[in-house]
């Protein structure tokens, strides 16, 4: 709603209404965000996140060694690179197609609210 209801080039409006986000957003039952139409992207995206790959590197501490496959073999992943890069890229083209995620204000719709649903077309996040 605020990027419909909002003049998204008048700064003075934006402004004292995003100043009110924070409120509006904390009492909200449910918190809808619409990230557009297209949708070519987010089945691999999904499926990057139902096989809970960012937290399972995480943990088995990948970010310290991203690009040795020596380090992946040794904790048991055994998936190719090229397995990899096609679905960081598809992780990656998903954020930056979606200019939700380039508004810094957002951030308070995420961690306020009780509940948020993220919809892209007809998928459901």
């Amino acid at each position: 709603v605020d990027a419909i209801c909002i003049d998204q080039s008048n700064t003075g409006e934006r402004k004292s209404q995003v100043s009110m986000m924070g409120d509006i957003y904390s009492i909200a039952e449910k918190v809808l965000v619409w990230l557009g139409n297209d949708t070519c992207d987010v089945t691999s995206f999904l499926r990057l996140l139902e096989e809970d790959i960012l937290d399972a590197l995480r943990i088995l501490g990948y970010r310290n060694h991203p690009q040795d496959p020596d380090h992946l073999h040794k904790l048991g992943i055994d998936l190719p690179m090229r397995v990899w890069y096609d679905l960081w890229r598809a992780y990656f083209r998903f954020f930056h197609r979606r200019r939700w995620f380039y508004r810094s204000w957002v951030f308070q719709e995420f961690v306020l609210a009780k509940e948020l649903e993220m919809r892209c077309g007809s998928i459901s996040l």
